[in-house]
């Protein structure tokens, strides 16, 4: 503009644009898919922790849970008969319920029965080693980024647990679920959350885009 402006073309151009601006929107930041298939495959590597951490991991990334809810999900929050989750979100109070998937309680399952210690303890997510307890939601990070180490920034991002939940919000929208049944499996308190999601599709941003035809104008023009 400032340089349009020196060479003679238009001296005026930048007295058009306004001195404030709308409100600007962060992209969100998803996994690739390569990255996604990755994460999955690698965390059913048969071994102990790996069952434990596939169960967490599906529960992000296909469910949308946040750390705090995966650490803190209960045995008693399963409803293996009516195949859901119900448990109110720890940051929000909301209580939720989900449906539990086949994959997702498939590894839930191996997990309990198979890897999960036999201890007295609601808590389904249990520390590999003894003391047995608890997860704490800052231990999910080093778990993520044990599997996604070895990935570079266009197919990761970022290495945190939160990013499994944009990843299953964006595949929600690009499967074209309504954006208030999205908002509702997030748990989100207000509607309108789930918005800054709908920039992560590309295919269908470029369909919004307004085309330049009707409004070129020539050199001669402009001066």
């Amino acid at each position: 503009m400032y340089y349009s402006a020196e060479c003679e073309i238009n001296k005026n151009l930048h007295l058009a644009v306004p001195k404030s601006f709308s409100k600007q929107v962060k992209i969100v930041t998803t996994l690739s898919e390569k990255a996604r298939s990755h994460l999955i495959s690698n965390s059913l590597k048969p071994d102990r922790l790996n069952k434990r951490n596939h169960a967490m991991i599906l529960l992000a990334l296909n469910l949308g849970l946040r750390r705090s809810d995966v650490v803190n999900l209960k045995l008693k929050d399963i409803d293996w008969k009516n195949d859901s989750i119900t448990f109110v979100q720890k940051k929000t109070k909301v209580p939720v319920t989900l449906p539990l998937s086949i994959d997702v309680g498939n590894a839930l399952m191996d997990y309990i029965l198979n890897s999960r210690p036999e201890i007295d303890e609601d808590v389904i997510f249990l520390r590999g080693y003894a003391p047995y307890r608890a997860l704490s939601p800052s231990s999910t990070r080093i778990i993520i980024k044990k599997y996604l180490g070895d990935f570079g920034i266009d197919d990761c991002p970022e290495k945190g647990f939160h990013i499994l939940r944009r990843s299953a919000a964006t595949k929600m929208l690009e499967c074209n679920v309504n954006s208030e049944v999205v908002s509702a499996a997030l748990g989100h308190l207000d509607v309108k959350s789930v918005d800054v999601y709908l920039s992560t599709n590309s295919l269908k941003m470029r369909k919004c885009a307004l085309t330049l035809n009707g409004i070129e104008c020539s050199k001669e023009e402009l001066l």
